[in-house]
């Protein structure tokens, strides 16, 4: 009885952690054109994924911190650098989130005949269980026109 007992929590535990996959994998920013990604993972075998990316027309980005484990602590902030299509004019659009399991930014849509985004660079942190994992600097580029 034991045994069976012991199956049965053993299986709920897997269908849980595979639930908690499926969920998790559902909050992740596109697999833009030009993109930078760094693995890793957290204490319990929590999967931890650091992203950005600059899509191919060069008018979307987003950064992303995901974990596998909908519990941890996650935050992401990025700068996504842009440049005029019609004069030397350059600036940046700002974005930062903070929350549980799996968080992302997206840069502003820009206006593709007036500017385009040539560079995101992110800073992430992922936490669980008194481990911190701190990631500054994830640099993407894509051409200058």
């Amino acid at each position: 009885m034991k045994k069976k007992m012991f199956s049965l929590v053993a299986l709920a535990s897997l269908l849980l952690l595979s639930t908690i996959e499926v969920i998790a994998s559902q909050l992740s920013i596109p697999d833009y054109q030009y993109s930078s990604q760094v693995n890793s993972s957290l204490p319990g075998g929590i999967s931890v994924r650091f992203k950005n990316g600059i899509d191919g027309a060069q008018i979307k980005g987003a950064a992303e911190t995901w974990t596998s484990y909908p519990l941890s602590d996650a935050s992401v902030s990025a700068y996504f650098y842009w440049r005029s299509r019609t004069s030397t004019l350059t600036g940046y659009c700002y974005k930062t989130q903070g929350g549980a399991g799996a968080v992302e930014v997206y840069a502003d849509t820009l206006n593709p005949t007036e500017k385009y985004y040539f560079q995101a660079v992110s800073t992430h942190y992922a936490g669980y269980g008194g481990v911190t994992l701190y990631y500054p600097n994830l640099t993407t580029d894509a051409p200058m026109h």
